[in-house]
């Protein structure tokens, strides 16, 4: 009875957790060229990628090794935030030569998807689907 109480308590405080994550990501943005994410205390940080750019990013994503993250328990969106136990990585070349101001991310890959991930917030800020 002890460990279900635990339990219990514990799933209660992650899913408290999870909602003030989600409450706090931005909504998604409109146009689709744009993905913007807030950090607290900072200014947002604004991600533009161009429609040439994400069609040239849907044929590489496929192509590009990136290390894979097997179960990160939080929803794959803009604006999610991933725990430190993802251990992210330098996006390829391959990606910066079509999107340049991707430099100062990370990069982790979730099934056929690239999450593009600001560093310091561990903020999804773009996702280059396959």
């Amino acid at each position: 009875m002890r460990n279900s109480l635990i339990i219990g308590v514990a799933s209660a405080a992650l899913a408290l957790g999870m909602s003030i994550a989600m409450a706090q990501a931005p909504p998604p943005s409109s146009g689709g060229d744009t993905a913007t994410t807030g950090s607290t205390g900072a200014a947002a940080t604004k991600v533009d990628v161009s429609a040439d750019q994400r069609t040239k990013l849907t044929g590489v994503v496929k192509k590009v090794q990136v290390r894979e993250a097997s179960n990160i328990n939080v929803p794959v969106s803009v604006g999610s935030v991933l725990p430190s136990s993802v251990e992210l990585v330098t996006i390829p070349t391959e990606i910066l030569s079509i999107v340049p101001t991707f430099s100062s991310y990370r990069a982790i890959r979730v099934g056929q998807r690239i999450l593009i991930v600001e560093p310091d917030t561990r903020r999804i800020v773009y996702i280059i689907d396959a």
